[in-house]
């Protein structure tokens, strides 16, 4: 099985030198403005882990891989190692770049960045004095480590079935059905027991009572490592759980 994620590897090595020095490059410009980094190493990371699915439907190679002596089950698990190796490199990249940026510019006392931003179309410069390096941490890469593997959790079964392409359009067919659903759903519930909807309120947040907000900020920043954890070690449990459904639907695809 490893000898697939090896495969996948080397099918694409020109790539990879050439995606890896410049998704390097964008992540250390974005990371000089701090939060940035964070969308940068989210779309570097989903390169890395959709990379390997890409190359093969663009290559046609699908079936030519399982002409070998593997089972399917290997082929499924070994696209689930690769694509959570393409997470981790990714994450794992951008956290050494966001330090050793954030380090460069404490040190140097350029902390400082210029940030444009449009307004009526018209270009203001705004300086921001914020530290990267915490933008590169643990606990603010966590939630895209979270995104990212359910994302592939809820893909990569419906790529076995189907295919990429179609697996993709399904997909997202079914998540856009169901979150429809779930909205208006939130909604009513809301609405039926007397709550304001943030949705229907935008500002109701801005306007709570000042005592209430530090409250619940201050309960927030406790429980925040506890979700954390408890989002990293679910979303692997459902990793876990979907590489065993894209193995039973991959055995019953006719390639």
């Amino acid at each position: 099985m490893l000898n697939l994620v090896w495969k996948d590897i080397a099918a694409a090595r020109r790539i990879l030198l050439i995606v890896l020095p410049l998704g390097i490059l964008q992540l250390a410009v974005f990371a000089s403005v701090g939060p940035f980094i964070l969308p940068a190493a989210l779309f570097f990371s989903a390169v890395l882990a959709s990379g390997s699915i890409a190359l093969e439907e663009a290559q046609r190679t699908e079936t030519l891989w399982n002409s070998l002596p593997v089972s399917r089950a290997q082929v499924v698990f070994a696209r689930y190692l690769t694509v959570h190796l393409g997470i981790l490199v990714g994450l794992g990249l951008s956290w050494a770049v966001g330090q050793v940026v954030g380090r460069l510019m404490a040190s140097s006392g350029t902390a400082g960045s210029a940030v444009a931003t449009a307004t009526a179309g018209v270009a203001a410069v705004a300086t921001s004095a914020v530290d990267p390096a915490p933008f590169a941490s643990p606990t603010a890469l966590a939630p895209i480590f979270v995104v990212l593997t359910l994302t592939a959790a809820l893909y990569l079964p419906f790529y076995f079935r189907w295919g990429a392409g179609r697996g993709a359009i399904i997909l997202s067919a079914v998540g856009v059905g169901s979150l429809l659903i779930i909205t208006l759903l939130v909604q009513w519930l809301l609405g039926e027991n007397g709550y304001s909807s943030p949705m229907l309120q935008p500002g109701a947040w801005n306007t709570a009572d000042p005592a209430a907000r530090a409250e619940f900020e201050a309960r927030l920043e406790v429980v925040i490592p506890w979700v954390l954890s408890a989002s990293v070690a679910g979303s692997l449990v459902l990793f876990a759980l979907s590489s065993v459904a894209s193995w039973v639907l991959y055995e019953t695809r006719d390639l």
